[in-house]
């Protein structure tokens, strides 16, 4: 596909279009403070269930993935005080679930219709007998302060869809992408100052896998101060965000639909420094968040995930380390109050391609320091077997040349993680931590009241390896007390 040299703003006929309809196709204001965006007639919608607030129907989009049966649903929409969701399914609820957990969120199931209240913008995973065919629920407070139209620094999409193909991005700008827009396409930033929001979403399920109109679906290059938020992306055709050699990114209250194609990592950290992801909810294929390390000259470091759900449907939570070509380190990365809804923890401990909550392997000579992980609830009823796994690590596959493990892995701590949901002995919540070699060791790794099924990890539990060259490893319950030995 060509790409355009310049920042695209509306195409002649999309800016036409919208003038004709957009009069029809505004936010929709109703009573009890709820807004509306409703759909293109073009976009693709869900025959799964129908949706409304306060008793206002809201659209409800289809997505599509290539794993567990091949579809699932999404909606969204903006609300002040308390609101009645009301969801009616074609999907049998006598298994309802409303996911995460920590919401609180109860749901009053009768026939085939599920209602709720909120009292607050949250992100929510309906699920009607676990993860085949789920509502994933985006609700936003009201919208404020919204660029405007015509604005010489402002790329703007109105409601309708739009196929710009690439929209490239330059210091100073803004992309806005409106509620009720769907917007087919690639964004590459480069510069500093640059700001990506709006209601609507960016799709990008018209691609085949490795195929779309750039690398990557939102590709950050060397900015300063890039801030994306509130929008949704569907259906990457490869990773989806992705900020390389950047300083000061904030990825704020970003809904990833993923999962359509295999490779589709939701934030791929690479060598940057202070980057946050908050309030985000991001469902893939492969890895939710990982840390890579492509420039041998620049460090990774100064990474926060916070009040995120996180969902992958065959890879990992997190991985760290994998992809760092002997990178300026790896320090000073936190993840703190996140839910995880699912993952596949499949492979056995010393597998380089199984997956784990945490996958934490540094190699060619990345050294690797100062980590924190606190706050973490795991639901875990598909049986995934596998919790956390910390090992530097040759780099091998895909015609990579790894020579070395990473240095090494030092001061990492997990404070009150949560593993529930099964108790079958096919899910044990696996925890294993090693170095490779006396050149390339692990040190002071602390798991600080972390529980699997309600019992403490203590030194010794079953499923608890501490290989060779991983020194001062702890085991400490609630308030630091020692946790030795498999009894309480």
């Amino acid at each position: 596909m060509n790409r355009p040299k310049e920042p695209i703003t509306l195409i002649p006929f999309a800016r036409a279009f919208a003038a004709a309809v957009l009069p029809l196709c505004m936010a929709m204001p109703a009573l009890g403070g709820v807004t509306r965006y409703p759909a293109p007639a073009q976009a693709k919608l869900s025959g799964d269930y129908t949706v409304t607030v306060d008793g206002s129907p809201v659209d409800v989009y289809a997505a599509t993935t290539h794993l567990r049966d091949g579809k699932y649903s999404y909606a969204y929409f903006d609300f002040s005080g308390t609101v009645t969701v009301s969801i009616r399914s074609k999907i049998p609820l006598n298994a309802c679930r409303i996911l995460p957990l920590s919401r609180g969120i109860v749901p009053h199931v009768r026939g085939d219709s599920v209602e709720f209240t909120l009292d607050r913008p949250v992100d929510l995973s309906v699920e009607p007998s676990g993860p085949n065919s789920p509502l994933l629920l985006f609700s936003n407070p009201p919208e404020a302060g919204a660029p405007k139209e015509g604005d010489p620094n402002v790329v703007y999409f109105g409601p309708g869809v739009h196929t710009p193909g690439l929209i490239r991005l330059a210091s100073h700008q803004t992309l806005y992408l409106a509620g009720g827009s769907v917007v087919k396409g690639a964004i590459e930033a480069q510069g500093d100052d640059i700001t990506i929001c709006g209601r609507g979403v960016l799709d990008g399920d018209d691609w085949p896998w490795n195929k779309g109109p750039a690398e990557f679906m939102v590709s950050m290059d060397g900015c300063r101060r890039v801030t994306m938020r509130d929008v949704i992306l569907q259906g990457s055709w490869y990773w989806t965000i992705v900020p390389k050699g950047c300083r000061s990114v904030t990825i704020d209250h970003v809904r990833v639909c993923g999962s359509r194609v295999e490779n589709d990592d939701g934030v791929d950290v690479c060598n940057c420094v202070e980057v946050s992801v908050l309030r985000s909810f991001i469902r893939t294929d492969d890895d939710c968040i990982a840390v890579k390390g492509l420039d041998r000259k620049l460090p990774s470091e100064g990474l926060l995930v916070e009040d995120c759900a996180l969902w992958t449907d065959r890879a990992n939570v997190f991985r760290i380390g994998f992809e760092c070509e002997a990178a300026g380190g790896m320090r000073s990365i936190a993840g703190r109050n996140l839910d995880v809804l699912h993952y596949p923890g499949r492979g056995a401990d010393d597998e380089y391609w199984s997956t784990w909550v945490w996958y934490i392997q540094p190699c060619d000579e990345t050294p690797m320091d100062d980590m924190s992980f606190e706050d973490v609830r795991i639901d875990n009823r598909d049986g995934a077997p596998n919790l956390i796994k910390i090992r530097p690590m040759v780099r091998t596959g895909w015609g990579w040349e790894g020579h070395r493990p990473g240095r090494h892995v030092r001061n990492v701590r997990f404070r009150d993680i949560a593993l529930t949901g099964s108790t079958a002995e096919a899910a044990p919540g696996a925890v294993y931590v090693s170095g490779a070699d006396a050149e390339h060791p692990v040190d002071g790794i602390s798991f600080e009241n972390v529980t699997r099924y309600g019992a403490l990890v203590r030194d010794g539990s079953p499923s608890v390896l501490i290989g060779g060259y991983a020194t001062n490893v702890s085991f400490t319950g609630p308030g630091g007390a020692a946790a030795k030995g498999d009894k309480p």
